[in-house]
């Protein structure tokens, strides 16, 4: 789930929630995600892997 307001994704599966500039969890300092490039269009987050 994409909070725009808020700059967040939440994992529907166990529930982190993390901060889409930096990749920083912010519910499981243990889960940090690495950046790769994205964008919103049409209501769906687009994804390019490295």
């Amino acid at each position: 789930m994409v909070d725009m307001e808020s700059r967040t994704i939440t994992c529907p599966w166990h529930g982190f929630r993390f901060d889409c500039l930096s990749g920083e969890c912010l519910t499981a300092p243990q889960a940090q995600l690495e950046q790769v490039p994205a964008r919103v269009d049409g209501g769906q987050v687009m994804v390019r892997p490295e």
